[in-house]
């Protein structure tokens, strides 16, 4: 399950610093029951990918995430 928090929070953030929009990037398809938590800054983006633990890890309240940072392409505006 972590892989695919992993794999969903770069893949977002790759899309962001290249300019794409907060809109756009809400629409993605996240892993089941993630959030995605994005904070744009004037140099680069962070993106976290939050979920619940599925499995026998769920009834431990376990919440798994992972977080990217990317700097932003030349030309993007941060915020």
């Amino acid at each position: 399950q972590y892989i695919s928090l992993r794999s969903a929070s770069h893949d977002i953030a790759v899309l962001a610093a290249r300019g794409e929009s907060e809109e756009s990037l809400r629409a993605r398809e996240l892993p089941p029951r993630a959030k995605l938590h994005l904070q744009r800054a004037e140099d680069h983006v962070n993106v976290v990918v939050r979920a619940q633990a599925a499995g026998p890890l769920r009834a431990l309240g376990i919440t798994m995430e992972a977080s990217t940072s990317v700097d932003l392409e030349p030309g993007v505006l941060g915020t």
